[in-house]
């Protein structure tokens, strides 16, 4: 009875060199065969064919629609069946493999095969295939394997090819295989320009979709398709991002791992119904498709063998907003432990990772007790030599930073002369940059000019590349244009800041954080103090707040414009602060 391995998929060794170095068994003549060959008494053609050969078919299509010049699994099979019934030889396994391409040897049947043929006893003599390259697509697996199993007495003979057994056969086979390379190469090449032009086209080339989204026909082309959010696992993608940022409001914002836990416990799964894992989920975090920028062909495939391309952009439909995202990758950056304290993002420490000593400038952290909580100098730790810095309770530097952020920065007098000092000088700087701008302009274009006019003579006479005087011209030239660049980048830039905030977000804001401040919630504090306050310098007397104006104001804009859809402000995090007197990193080179 044939023996069919359609099922089994235990893994053979992987195939190296070095497979092929000691071979399991070879076939050893008796001593009466060895004796007679001797004596020369002994046919030896007839002692290699004493019993009836055993052949092992092995059939494979690259697909199920594959007609390869195309034969079907079970014509193949009728074919070879056929060539073994008029030879006489005896069909004892079948190994079958639909859907697998052969560009490499990573296919379940046929490892299983190549493990079989290497048994102690050899199951077979023959492995018979319909053409080479059903057997593999590149040369050298099918040079290695082929020599593989010739170690262990089995030879691979294609029924619609013959080569001969000598060197003219040699060459035949490898250019055969040669040819069954180049044209996977090849078509391999004409799909990916298929593809990418299709993905051009705005079209979906292949494949699965981050999770979140589906695929529809394409308007007017039933057979593509084009990318559309899938409502029901778009709250899921929200509500990964949420996690990351603010936390589920019962505790500190989660990293990869306590998301993954955290959808797991409630039985939330991915979409194949799986469970979540750290790999999933920061997948998903760092993902550009879910703000509507998907990239294709990011990641070629080391077997392919053409030009490198620069991956092509697909507009999608968006879940989140950019905004969202690249705090997202900040947030990420900021618990990455090779770059930051990772216990600083998730310390139920009010102040931690912003607080630090004013006689040696180390971070604060928390010494315990069994009945006190300090802050205290890390440094103080490796003794008193190296800082004498405070030790001051956890409670009282929390409620001194906390009561001087309301009274202070949060009062409405304060707030509202903090950020109309620098409308002013907004407005101020705004109209200078509006007089000098056309003066940018054609500096910029002067400089382009002056560019461009060497680029040309270096295209006329080549030989100027190596001239000193030219290369120093040039390397001034280019300076000029990035600086001229610059300066009308911050032109622009200073002009689009020129906005006013009206005193009523500025109540709104001042409303909406006191509540959060003055809330239960350790964690949700920190996370809005962090937003508006950059740095806490705590001395032996007095304690030191420090931010930027600017991100002040900008905290309050995007509170009035309410764009999170919460009661919460919309807070900037992980950016540059806001100071009380004056700019310590001035943009404009204004006080």
């Amino acid at each position: 009875m044939t023996n069919r391995r359609r099922e089994r998929s235990a893994p053979s060794p992987k195939l190296t060199i070095e497979n092929l170095s000691a071979p399991k068994s070879t076939r050893l003549r008796s001593t009466q065969e060895r004796r007679a060959l001797a004596l020369g008494t002994a046919n030896v053609q007839a002692l290699g064919v004493q019993k009836a050969i055993r052949v092992a078919l092995y059939l494979r299509v690259s697909s199920s629609r594959s007609v390869e010049s195309n034969l079907s699994i079970p014509e193949q099979e009728k074919q070879l069946r056929r060539y073994c019934k008029e030879r006489g030889w005896i069909v004892v396994t079948v190994y079958e493999e639909a859907g697998k391409s052969a560009k490499t040897t990573n296919r379940p049947q046929f490892r299983m095969m190549v493990s079989d043929a290497q048994a102690l006893e050899r199951p077979f003599d023959v492995v018979l295939i319909w053409t080479t390259s059903r057997f593999a697509r590149s040369s050298i697996d099918y040079a290695l394997v082929e020599q593989l199993l010739r170690s262990h007495g089995i030879e691979v003979l294609s029924v619609s090819q013959s080569f001969a057994r000598n060197a003219g056969g040699f060459v035949a086979k490898r250019v055969s295989t040669m040819f069954d390379e180049y044209h996977s190469i090849r078509s391999a090449e004409d799909s990916i320009n298929a593809r990418r032009q299709m993905v051009e086209n705005g079209l979906w080339p292949g494949g699965m979709t981050p999770d979140g989204y589906t695929l529809v026909p394409a308007p007017g082309q039933r057979d593509r398709k084009v990318v559309a959010i899938d409502e029901d696992r778009r709250p899921i993608v929200e509500r990964i991002c949420s996690l990351a940022l603010h936390g589920d409001g019962q505790g500190p914002r989660l990293g990869v791992k306590a998301i993954a836990m955290w959808l797991n416990s409630r039985r939330i799964w991915t979409r194949t119904g799986a469970r979540w894992s750290s790999q999933a989920i920061h997948r998903i975090l760092t993902c550009s498709s879910y703000f509507g920028d998907h990239y294709w062909g990011v990641d070629p495939a080391i077997s392919e063998h053409r030009e490198e391309q620069d991956p092509v952009l697909l507009k999608i439909p968006a879940i989140i907003s950019r905004t969202m995202f690249e705090e997202v990758q900040l947030m990420l950056g900021k618990r990455n432990p090779k770059m930051h304290a990772a216990k600083q993002v998730s310390s139920r420490l009010l102040l931690s990772g912003i607080a630090h000593c004013e006689e040696c400038g180390k971070a604060m952290t928390l010494r315990t007790g069994k009945t006190y909580r300090y802050y205290y100098c890390s440094s103080a730790n490796m003794g008193k030599l190296v800082c004498s810095g405070p030790a001051i309770p956890e409670k009282e530097l929390d409620d001194a930073v906390l009561n001087a952020v309301r009274s202070r920065v949060l009062s409405k007098d304060h707030l509202e002369g903090l950020l109309g000092g620098l409308q002013r000088r907004e407005r101020s700087r705004a109209a200078s940059v509006s007089r000098e701008m056309p003066a940018l302009r054609s500096r910029v274009s002067a400089a382009e000019v002056a560019m461009e006019g060497l680029w040309a003579s270096l295209r006329l006479a080549p030989t100027l590349e190596k001239d000193p005087l030219f290369q120093k011209n040039l390397r001034l030239a280019a300076d000029e244009l990035e600086f001229t660049r610059s300066k009308l980048d911050d032109a622009v830039e200073a002009m689009d800041d020129a906005g006013d905030v009206s005193a009523a977000a500025m109540q709104l804001f001042r409303d909406q954080l006191l509540d959060i401040l003055d809330g239960p919630n350790v964690h949700r504090r920190k996370i809005y103090l962090e937003s508006i306050v950059q740095r806490v310098e705590v001395g032996q007397t007095e304690v030191h707040i420090e931010g930027h104006i600017e991100d002040l104001r900008k905290a309050v804009e995007a509170s009035a414009n309410g764009s999170g859809g919460s009661s919460d402000p919309e807070v900037r995090r992980y950016v540059r602060r806001w100071r009380r007197e004056r700019d310590s990193n001035p943009r404009y080179g204004l006080p």
